[in-house]
């Protein structure tokens, strides 16, 4: 008699002053607030054992929590299991100090108090002794007595009393976290409880159809970036907002990238670049791409002789041209993402330059009403320009020429007049110094 009532004792605390050693290990509640919680070693098989014989009856079940065949445990409380472990959390010892560390759940809107039994939810009692949670079965509920089993058992069947239940459901909203732009009618909803009301609000870049417990939103056109929905909860015996953040993704697309070699660097991505062919000849494209998406492949679907062999790797394409000789490749970089797949060609051309002498460049490229033509540094590490005339023509991209100007003094710009010209391929032929080199731009309006 003396050691059932004993037992009896220890279990009236669902929290009791254990003197083995622990380590703290709080959890977080899924609105992100801390719960102090701790990791406490197990007890001896032996011990497990006895308790689970001892506590045995016929109107329980006893739950082998880790598959080991007992189910006695001083690594979890009943606070532990309720609103840890039965949500897919660690194995944790909720209030091993302060008996009411579990209230912080039922707080800080991650769940609603409501007015009556329902499944699935939490229980509480009211002394703060102990947590439960519901089943499929009315009156049938699950939870751990102390370092004792975990129990499926009726609900007035345990040590801590039978009075002053109070319940709490999840207000989780469900639902993507993410979804792409131009989607329509994405639901999301919380938990339908009998006689609650529900009222919801969206960021400004979603529109809401539909009410009560489940709803559907749909984003502006081209809408892309940060969202969120929200719900007011109100049961009649608690009230809880709670958010959920989204994110409307963009389709996959070339957001830009840059095309580099020892003599240049260009910050951008764009068709008909031209590209300036160093004396070591080799070249590189690096691509960016919108969140979320990868570069699946980049490959070369024509070009010249002039620009091979070629690479590629994840997001970068190289290739190797000869050096001073004008050359084109094209190539197809192919994107995807969970919103699709798109596809981007894009074509380059090596601007000639002149061995030992002098160099010009070209600008703007793209160009729209003019063309202007400039002397650079010497190529090579030979002085700078010391002047010497030079000679620009325009011509387009059937060899046509154009346009002719001379620089007579070799220092100064000259400009072609380019606005009466079609959209299109053209370059520029320099003649200085008895060598000659071409250098291709592009026409836009």
């Amino acid at each position: 008699m003396k050691k059932n009532y004993f037992l009896f004792c220890i279990l009236l605390l669902c929290i009791s002053s254990l003197s083995f050693s622990q380590t703290q290990s709080n959890l977080s509640t899924p609105k992100g607030s801390s719960v102090t919680a701790w990791i406490v070693p197990e007890m001896s098989t032996a011990d497990r054992a006895f308790y689970d014989s001892y506590y045995s009856s016929p109107n329980r079940t006893q739950l082998s929590y880790f598959g080991d065949g007992y189910s006695s445990s001083r690594r979890f409380n009943c606070h532990g299991y309720a609103w840890s472990i039965a949500e897919g959390g660690p194995a944790r010892w909720i209030g091993y100090y302060v008996t009411t560390e579990e209230d912080i759940y039922m707080t800080d809107g991650s769940y609603v108090q409501v007015c009556s039994e329902t499944y699935p939810a939490k229980v509480s009692w009211g002394s703060g002794d102990h947590s439960a949670i519901t089943t499929s079965t009315p009156g049938r509920w699950i939870s751990k007595w102390n370092r004792f089993p975990l129990m499926n058992h009726h609900k007035d069947d345990t040590p801590f009393g039978t009075t002053d239940y109070r319940y709490y459901v999840s207000t989780k909203i469900n639902g993507n976290e993410s979804f792409c732009t131009g989607s329509s009618n994405v639901a999301y909803s919380v938990q339908s409880i009998p006689g609650a009301s529900y009222t919801w609000t969206s960021s400004s870049n979603l529109t809401i159809s539909g009410s009560g417990n489940a709803i559907t939103v749909t984003p502006a056109a081209f809408a892309t970036g940060a969202a969120w929905v929200e719900v007011y909860i109100s049961t009649g015996c608690g009230t809880a907002t709670t958010r959920k953040n989204i994110t409307i993704a963009p389709p996959p697309e070339v957001t830009g990238g840059s095309y580099t070699n020892p003599f240049a660097t260009y910050g951008d991505l764009r068709d008909g670049i031209n590209v300036i062919c160093g004396y070591d000849k080799y070249s590189e494209l690096t691509v960016n791409v919108t969140p979320g998406a990868t570069v699946t492949s980049i490959v070369p679907i024509d070009y010249s002789p002039a620009l091979m062999p070629w690479w590629n790797s994840g997001n970068q394409f190289g290739f190797d041209g000869l050096c001073c000789q004008y050359a084109w490749i094209k190539i197809r970089v192919t994107v995807s993402s969970a919103c699709g797949i798109n596809t981007y060609d894009y074509t380059f051309y090596t601007q000639e330059c002149l061995p030992e002498g002098r160099a010009f460049k070209v600008f703007p490229n793209p160009a729209s009403s003019t063309v202007s033509v400039e002397p650079e540094q010497a190529v090579a590490g030979n002085a700078k320009n010391t002047g010497g005339a030079y000679i620009a023509k325009l011509y387009n991209n059937r060899g046509t020429l154009l346009k002719t100007i001379e620089n007579k003094n070799g220092l100064g710009i000259v400009t072609f007049n380019t606005s009466t010209l079609a959209p299109g391929f053209y370059y520029v032929q320099i003649t200085a110094d008895g060598k000659t080199t071409k250098k291709t731009i592009i026409i836009r309006r």
